[in-house]
Formats: C-alpha cells, sequence, structure tokens
C-alpha cells in the first residue's frame, strides 16, 4: 500500500488564511457608511489573482507529481511476480476523482503507457518483454472498474508480435488489481456520509503487507482494508520523509525481508521477471 499526500498552497507560502478578502463597505463610529475605493479593491483583486493563478499551477504540479509516483508504483509493484493487488490512498482523489473523471483516466492511462515503456524499452529491458501486463484499477468506492491498462496501451513494437497466435504462444500476462481509495471510502463506508451498500466490504482490498508512506507530515486520513482468517494483522510500516523513487521502493523493500527475518538485500532483476533495473 502506498500512502500518498497531496501539499496544499498554503503550506507552501506559509499563510493558512487564504487569498485577501475582498473590502466591503461598513459603517464606521459616526454611523456613517464607508464604501472601499476603487484602488483597494483593484489592489485586493490583483493579490486575489495572482494567489489563485499560484494557487493553480502549485495544484497542477502536485498532480503531475502523484500521478508520477502512482505510475512508478503500479509498474514496479507489477514487475514484482508475487504481488497481485496494491492499494494506492490519496486523501483528496486529486488525480481520480477531481474535476472531469474522463480527464482523470487518461492521464492516469498516459502515466502507466510512458512509464511501463520505459520499463520495457528505455535503459531497464534491453529486449522486447515476454510478459505483458494487465493492470485493472479499482474504485473502492463503488467496487467497479475505474480502468483496464493492458498490451494494447502500449508502442509494441518487433517481428515476434507478428499476430496474435504468436502474441498468445511466446507472451505471458502477468496481472495487478490496483484499489483507488480517497476520503470518501470513510464517509460512505462507516456510514457518516449515508447508509454503505449491502456487502461494502467485499469493495475494499486486501489487508497489506507492507504501507509505505513517503512523508512524516500528519495524514489527513487513512485507507480502509479488509482483512481474511489467516492473514495477518498489523502491516509493516515504512515512513520516512524522502521522495518516492526507486531508491526508496529498494529501501523498502530490504526493510521489509529484514522485518519478515529474511536476508536485507533484494534483486529486482530476480524478482520481476529477469527485467534489469537500473533506476537512478
Amino acid at each position: 500500500m502506498l500512502i500518498l499526500q497531496v501539499t496544499p498552497f498554503e503550506a507552501v507560502v506559509g499563510d493558512a488564511n487564504g487569498p485577501p478578502a475582498i473590502p466591503q463597505p461598513y459603517l464606521d463610529a459616526d454611523k456613517t457608511i464607508v464604501v472601499p475605493s476603487n484602488k483597494d479593491v483593484q489592489e485586493v483583486f490583483a493579490l486575489r489573482n495572482e494567489w489563485l493563478t499560484q494557487e493553480k499551477t502549485h495544484m497542477a504540479a502536485e498532480r503531475v507529481r502523484v500521478l508520477n509516483q502512482m505510475a512508478l508504483f503500479i509498474v514496479w509493484s507489477w514487475a514484482l511476480k508475487y504481488v497481485g493487488s496494491i492499494t494506492i490512498y490519496e486523501n483528496d482523489g486529486l488525480c481520480w476523482n477531481n474535476g472531469n473523471i474522463v480527464q482523470c483516466k487518461e492521464r492516469i492511462r498516459n502515466f502507466l503507457r510512458n512509464e511501463f515503456n520505459f520499463f520495457f524499452f528505455s535503459n531497464v529491458s534491453k529486449s522486447i518483454p515476454n510478459t505483458l501486463p494487465k493492470v485493472t484499477i479499482i474504485d473502492c468506492i463503488t467496487g467497479e472498474t475505474y480502468l483496464n491498462f493492458d498490451d494494447t496501451d502500449l508502442n509494441i513494437q518487433g517481428p515476434s508480435l507478428c499476430s496474435t497466435d504468436e502474441l498468445l504462444q511466446e507472451y505471458t500476462i502477468n496481472e495487478l488489481k490496483v484499489y483507488l481509495q480517497d476520503e470518501r471510502i470513510r464517509l460512505k463506508h462507516i456510514g457518516i456520509d449515508e447508509q454503505p451498500p449491502l456487502n461494502w466490504y467485499s469493495f475494499l482490498p486486501p489487508f497489506p503487507k507492507l504501507t509505505i508512506v513517503p512523508t512524516t507530515e500528519f495524514l489527513k486520513g487513512g485507507p480502509l482494508t479488509t482483512c481474511e482468517p489467516g492473514l495477518p494483522e498489523t502491516s509493516v510500516a515504512y515512513r520516512r520523509n524522502e521522495q518516492f523513487n526507486f531508491k526508496m521502493f529498494l529501501n523498502v523493500l530490504s526493510y521489509y525481508n529484514r522485518s519478515q527475518g529474511k536476508e536485507s538485500s533484494i534483486s529486482i532483476e530476480e524478482e520481476s521477471h529477469h527485467y534489469s533495473t537500473s533506476y537512478n
């Protein structure tokens, strides 16, 4: 499980009050109505426009950052052959439940396409892959499939991909389920928002063996999971104020192995279908 958090613009500028308020008429001590001058109003509007423009730019950058980290986590988790499902939690749902849902899906698809293509055809893998992805992204609020991503979304070319029959004979499909969660999961399923649907717990992802939190900031919310008999009741947590990148991902896997009494070193080349890795 990966828990991401969007940094609000107020935290960046160090001002929790937001943009300046628009001047309003008021009564002075003599009960006279004082109307703000046009100059004062124009100055405030200029400050508000600057604030809102910077905020919009900041949130666009945060969206790109979260999308990139989502895509990286999905690709790297897919490469680990023993991982069947993962959960991504971001309290605001900025990248999948904000504005135009069609645009949100297309952004996620594009980021996944870029990262899988890089994984297969750049410095990560030197040959055409013999294992292809099938990623199913699930909305935990409805339990419905949010997005499907497979080899048809990749720019795969090569002489061994001449026909569908050859593809089916020579290539295997590795599947990964991705559960998306945001603050709606608690508002709906705990009953704060409305009556939860029957069997709502069936929409929840499996209890994670490992939880990654690349921040030490106070978290605004947290995910919900389900636990079946025989599964662990605690999750190994790795929480550091670090950028989520490949180095951190390797550190997480080593940390998890050590917590399980295994050797600390881990090779993605051995654990991910024999792909050599060279992320920096």
